[in-house]
């Protein structure tokens, strides 16, 4: 187990420690929930032996009554037993595939921002804190006029919240904006992968596989949601620190700035509420996808081609054949019947071309035969006609 983290200073220190008691409480409440739901006897693992009992149970009672198991739907079942085990006993796993990315990753996916986030965020705290010291400078006999030479009394004029309010008011929403969007939120993904035992097995259930994937879906909104603050906490630093930097030079030099505890509100608040509604827009977001369903029914359709064939298989085949070779058949069969009624058509156009010239068809008579070489009929005598020549 790791050490206990260390205690929440007050005062200057208070930002930096507890980001860094909130980091370590994250790491912590995902590990040692994870130890006691997952362990031997605990509650994540007897309810991933039930599930795990009630589905093969399921598969055998399907093997012999029901449809027959394919091959994709063994190795789809396979697969989510071996990932539901991996998520109750195996932390090694969970903590470099799951924890690691979602708590960690948000501040490796803003790397370009720098790494030292953190310590920005301390310094701009401690900043604020010294501006408030100082104050405006409105009520400042020493401090008459602003940096642009008028009177700090005509500044102060209309202001709608008093100095010490706005001053304050600003501290509040930057604490929380930073402290929400670098602590809570990892916080959060803490607890979450630290119930994953419990939700380990309902992947194994159609029913239930809704509820694993809505806190798939969450964790990975969390990432997301971690990604985007550390960016707008990033764009937050690099407005303020200059801009206090400004207004402590010049209050050290005795110059009013009657604006400067409602102008740090503003900036304070829009960054606040900004970081909000991109947590809250990435969340319903996320929540709403569908995460991809693996299917092996095509993986498994190629596997079932190249295995031996069964009975039901050859049988299949041989009716395919014989309905092929009777189809062929048939086109064979009306294509010479076909061709025999044109044979005929012919034939009788010929007898009746040759009856019309006045002759009578040879014995030996075929279709075309009466043609000459040259494609003109021949008059050839018939019987009667060499009969009248001989006796002449």
């Amino acid at each position: 187990m790791s050490a206990a983290c260390s205690a929440v200073a007050t005062g200057p220190a208070f930002l930096g420690s507890l980001l860094r008691s909130l980091d370590c409480s994250a790491i912590q409440v995902a590990e040692r929930s994870f130890s006691f739901l997952g362990a031997d006897g605990g509650p994540g693992a007897a309810l991933l032996l039930a599930a795990v009992t009630l589905v093969v149970a399921v598969a055998g009672f399907r093997l012999m009554f029901g449809p027959r198991l394919d091959l994709g739907d063994g190795a789809m079942l396979a697969v989510k037993i071996g990932a539901a085990l991996a998520l109750v006993t195996a932390w090694p796993v969970v903590s470099t595939v799951i924890a690691a990315p979602v708590i960690n990753g948000p501040a490796e996916l803003s790397g370009w921002a720098g790494t030292d986030l953190e310590g920005r965020l301390v310094h701009i705290d401690g900043g604020i804190v010294a501006a408030t010291t100082w104050g405006t400078g409105r009520n400042d006999i020493r401090s008459p006029r602003t940096a642009d030479g008028e009177f700090s009394a005509n500044a102060a004029a209309g202001v709608p919240v008093a100095d010490t309010l706005a001053y304050s008011a600003a501290r509040l929403s930057f604490l929380l904006t930073s402290i929400a969007g670098l602590g809570f939120l990892r916080l959060a993904a803490g607890v979450l992968i630290g119930l994953a035992p419990l939700f380990a097995g309902l992947l194994l259930f159609e029913r239930t596989r809704g509820v694993f994937a809505g806190w798939a879906r969450t964790l990975f909104a969390l990432l997301l949601a971690g990604t985007a603050a550390r960016i707008i906490l990033t764009l937050e630093a690099g407005l303020l620190e200059p801009w206090l930097a400004e207004l402590i030079r010049q209050r050290q030099s005795f110059l009013a700035a009657p604006s400067a505890a409602l102008e740090l509100l503003a900036m304070t608040l829009a960054f606040g509420l900004i970081t909000a509604a991109i947590i809250t827009l990435i969340i319903r977001l996320c929540l709403s996808l569908e995460l991809p369903t693996l299917r092996l029914s095509t993986v498994a359709a190629g596997v079932a081609e190249r295995k031996e064939p069964t009975h039901h298989d050859v049988h299949s085949r041989t009716m395919q054949t014989v309905r092929e070779l009777t189809a062929t058949d048939r086109a064979m069969r009306t294509a010479n019947g076909i061709e025999r009624v044109d044979t005929a058509r012919a034939a009788a156009r010929t007898i009746n071309d040759v009856r019309a010239g006045g002759m009578a068809p040879a014995s030996g008579f075929s279709p075309g035969s009466h043609r000459s070489a040259g494609g003109s009929r021949a008059h050839r005598p018939t019987l009667i006609a060499r009969q009248r020549d001989g006796k002449a």
